[in-house]
């Protein structure tokens, strides 16, 4: 009796240990595939779309989470369960978990593409850094306003009319809800580079925020090595969804230097901003 048991035993425990040797051998390739998917879509997005410090004040953080954990989680372990060779139905569950996995993928990606920083657009005493999906591109005066640098985003002035009646009747209206703020509407909207005569009065001292931390000290430390000066470095103030960026300047032709993000512990993550190179197709 045992003589017949344990070739029904061994034959089992073979067939067992090689249905979980496919079931691993597809969860690693599985894995790999969808590592290298992820990690070139990621790379895309830290290093063209939100180039330090645009990742963190843009706040993207849930939709990276979300495409982490569909595909190179739920994804790879769908495929550990399901996979048997010998099921007749293995290429409709593969195909099932491939489908989840790229719609995830898709939905992601394209949503990281549309929250990416296009503009920042200056107006009253600092910046607005707004997505690609927060302004309506047709309303433009100019096309080539919506020609962004390769890295970082479009930097813009919306200044007030110069008629005295004018100004007071769009402040009104902004200040009782009746209009956007300008910053939002394009129609005002003028190259960053053509009204750094608005810029230069509200450009302030780097000290504050050398007091900040280390971070931020020695970030001013570098441009101002590059410069030659500590008096030619200013910042100027810019608003992010998540977190507030100061924008170092060059206070001699108000040129964008570099850009520090602040914690909400009040030390600083610090890194060099991409805010000029070459335009998008």
């Amino acid at each position: 009796m045992k003589d017949a048991i344990f070739p029904i035993y061994d034959t089992v425990r073979w067939g067992f240990l090689m249905l979980w040797k496919a079931k691993l051998r597809a969860f690693i390739v599985h894995l790999s595939l969808s590592s290298l998917i992820v990690g070139a879509v990621l790379t895309l997005a830290l290093v063209a779309w939100y180039p330090a410090p645009y990742f963190q004040a843009m706040e993207v953080w849930q939709v990276v989470k979300m495409l982490v954990l569909v595909d190179l989680v739920l994804g790879p372990m769908l495929t550990l369960i399901v996979f048997d060779p010998a099921k007749r139905s293995l290429t409709l569950d593969m195909t099932v978990v491939a489908l989840v996995q790229v719609a995830a993928l898709s939905y992601g990606s394209f949503t990281l593409h549309q929250e990416r920083p296009y503009f920042m657009v200056y107006s009253g005493d600092h910046f607005e850094v707004l997505a690609y999906r927060d302004v309506d591109v047709s309303a433009l005066p100019d096309p080539a306003l919506a020609r962004k640098p390769w890295r970082g985003p479009r930097l813009l002035v919306a200044p007030l009319p110069e008629d005295p009646r004018e100004r007071t009747a769009i402040v009104a209206a902004i200040l009782m809800g009746e209009r956007r703020s300008l910053h939002l509407d394009p129609a005002f909207w003028q190259p960053y580079e053509d009204r750094m005569d608005l810029i230069a009065s509200e450009m302030r001292p780097v000290q504050a925020l050398v007091e900040i931390g280390p971070g931020p000290a020695r970030q001013v430390e570098r441009v101002t090595r590059r410069l030659g000066s500590a008096s030619h470095v200013a910042y100027l103030a810019c608003k992010a969804r998540g977190r507030d960026i100061a924008l170092l300047v060059d206070r001699r032709d108000g040129r964008p230097l570099a850009a520090v993000v602040e914690t909400f512990d009040r030390r600083s993550e610090v890194a060099t901003a991409a805010v000029s190179g070459e335009a998008e197709p």
